[in-house]
């Protein structure tokens, strides 16, 4: 089912809210006329109602009911007033001392002041084909009861209500069909930057990620999602030249050593060998082989990670313990290149959240990379301490260092500060993304910092998993 454009429904939602404001508009004016003229009646009923108690109250002493009935049929007009001549009035035996002709010809039965409450009761009705607003209630005067209805023809009021009835249904038809023409042009006229940003953007592919949207400047929401959407372009853009420039040096990293398995493979083809000689062919081939299988395992560790398949089972592990038992393999390690090791650790355990062999793994990163670019004699230092909610591992070296124009780089995948170096020793130029990878997975950060002339640090700074009650001590290991 396809849904309704934005366009339309704006103009639906424009028109169905002006519409809900012109009929709550339409019925309070409506409401109000008609509660104003209807209050003015009764008010003049209110009135009549007291002119004719006062009537009675005249003409009751000294006079009997046949008198009064005569002097209501003689002097209404003159003595209540024009418009008097719509009233019944009734005594507590039920005769009859007025009725007007209209309520007589309709058979309106007279109002027994027994039957009626003291309040008076005011109602409409159409008597005749006349409508009417009526009163009703309960005389007591000079200690009689009447009953008096009192009606004033409401003709006039009912066809001027018509009347305000009439426009008002005939006109907001017709601003409805104007608020839904201009709502839709209003609203493809907000909107045209839009479609013209969906056109740009179908534009673009993976070749032409350099394209960018053209940014009005309007400081409203359609500059902001252009600027978004830039944004997102150029995010885009970095992601697909990153990709393309690993796809390069993995193809050119693994072409090496093929190469080499291939040649070395021909050259012992070419003729026959003695057993000394195929033995260090098939040497040379295990080594590339070997550097090779390395390459694919990292390309494969980096990709999990980028896919998120990679996710670690984080529990919370002693990082002083783990590291401690990590020092005998990197002290081994720096030893065979003829570096010292050190080792310093806090006095108490230092609880973060982690995964233990893989926390392992970048220690002996970082201890490759250092030993890679420290020549003999120098030193290789592991401090771990803590601050705040942070626990901090420095790797230091006494090595060659990182320029400064170089630490943002170095967290590159196949990025080497000195290739021919890290090519002769074995490295991929894939150890410190994989380490960058490693402790983004643990929530932290890695920095490359330089210690002066020589000599570098990667800091590390992972989050603690409880706050620790005393300070630490620190003490060498």
């Amino acid at each position: 089912m396809s849904r309704l454009s934005i366009r339309t429904r704006l103009t639906a939602w424009y028109a169905g809210a002006l519409a809900v404001g012109l009929g709550g508009l339409a019925a309070t004016s409506y409401w109000a006329v008609h509660r104003s003229l209807h209050a003015a009646v009764d008010a003049g009923l209110r009135g009549r109602l007291e002119g004719t108690r006062q009537f009675i109250a005249q003409q009751l002493p000294g006079h009997s009911v046949r008198q009064i009935t005569d002097e209501f049929q003689d002097h209404l007009v003159l003595a209540l007033g024009p418009g008097f001549s719509l009233i019944q009035v009734c005594d507590s035996t039920g005769t009859v001392l007025y009725q007007a002709d209209l309520f007589r010809e309709a058979g309106v039965p007279p109002p027994l002041p027994d039957a009626l409450p003291a309040m008076p009761q005011y109602e409409e009705a159409r008597v005749a084909g006349r409508q009417l607003r009526m009163v009703t209630t309960r005389l007591d005067v000079e200690g009689r009861r009447f009953g008096v209805r009192l009606a004033t023809l409401t003709d006039d009021i009912e066809l001027a209500l018509d009347s305000l009835r009439g426009p008002v249904f005939l006109l907001a038809p017709i601003v409805l069909a104007f608020a839904w023409i201009g709502g839709y042009w209003i609203s493809a006229l907000a909107l045209r930057p839009v479609d013209t940003m969906t056109g740009a953007v179908q534009q673009i592919t993976s070749r032409s990620l350099a394209q960018r949207l053209a940014v009005p400047s309007t400081g409203d929401e359609l500059q902001r999602l252009a600027e978004t959407l830039n944004s997102m372009l150029d995010r885009l853009d970095a992601a697909f030249r990153q990709i393309g420039r690993f796809t390069a040096d993995a193809s050119h990293e693994l072409r090496t050593p093929v190469t080499l398995i291939r040649t070395s493979a021909e050259l012992a083809l070419r003729k026959t060998r003695t057993l000394d000689e195929y033995r260090q062919t098939l040497t040379d081939i295990a080594l590339d082989a070997e550097r090779m299988s390395m390459l694919v395992e990292d390309l494969l560790t980096l990709a999990r990670a980028d896919q998120d398949m990679g996710a670690l089972p984080l529990a919370p592990i002693d990082l002083s313990a783990l590291l401690r038992t990590t020092a005998p393999e990197a002290e081994q390690r720096a030893h065979s290149c003829g570096l010292e090791f050190s080792l310093c650790l806090p006095a108490m355990p230092l609880i973060v959240f982690g995964d233990t062999s893989v926390l392992q793994r970048l220690m002996t990163i970082l201890t490759d990379n250092a030993c890679k670019y420290t020549p003999p004699p120098g030193r290789i230092e592991w401090c771990v301490y803590s601050s705040d909610d942070t626990a901090t591992i420095d790797v230091r070296d006494t090595g060659i260092g990182v320029a400064p124009d170089e630490r943002a780089r170095i967290f590159e995948r196949f990025y080497r500060t000195d290739a021919a170096r890290a090519r002769d020793s074995g490295g991929t130029g894939l150890g410190l993304s994989i380490a960058h990878s490693i402790v983004t997975q643990h929530r932290g950060s890695i920095v490359a910092e330089g210690t002066g002339a020589r000599g570098s640090v990667f800091r590390v700074t992972l989050p603690v998993a409880a706050r620790r009650i005393h300070p630490l001590g620190v003490s060498p290991a």
